[in-house]
């Protein structure tokens, strides 16, 4: 399962796009389509492949914790709020009721989870020695994102939580 969390602005990442044009749905209690359409232009336009169709909702943070950790199960970071989540399984989306989607951070962790949605629409989950790569991709991803929106301070963390990521380290396993 994938994660976006954060902490105060920390985010801890494990394991990504919506567009209306592309069959996904939204809320029907929050209009989100300006965001994912935002989000999504943005994700397809710097990876240049196809969004999947995925739905997108809003949800709490013990159905964050149950798409990421699974439903019930024990974890050691289950003490992270996570802000959003991609659930391959259901091919959806989460995003935390409180994440702020008019702000760049807030979208910020859409842009990530849209770019896990990419890498499981065409298998790059099973095909990596490396899963860190993959979360390492939609940090970066996140990064540039706030890099074009005039937030290079919170880039900077998300380009160090993915080089971390990246690392995959066998000590780390």
């Amino acid at each position: 399962m994938s994660i976006t969390s954060f902490q105060h602005h920390h985010t801890v990442g494990l394991l990504g796009v919506f567009s209306v044009a592309f069959g996904a749905t939204v809320s029907a209690a929050e209009d989100l389509t300006p965001f994912l359409l935002e989000a999504s232009a943005f994700v397809t336009q710097a990876t240049e492949e196809d969004i999947p169709a995925v739905s997108v909702r809003r949800g709490h943070q013990m159905e964050l914790q149950a798409a990421v950790f699974g439903e019930g199960a024990s974890h050691p970071f289950n003490h992270v709020d996570i802000a959003a989540a991609f659930d391959p399984i259901r091919g959806e989306i989460i995003i935390m009721g409180d994440v702020d989607l008019a702000s760049p951070l807030g979208l910020s962790f859409l842009v990530h989870e849209l770019v896990h949605s990419q890498q499981f629409a065409t298998g790059r989950q099973s095909d990596t020695p490396c899963p860190g790569s993959l979360e390492a991709e939609a940090y970066a991803l996140q990064a540039r994102f706030l890099r074009s929106r005039g937030l290079p301070q919170d880039a900077l963390l998300y380009d160090i939580l993915g080089m971390m990521q990246a690392s995959c380290n066998e000590y780390l396993r």
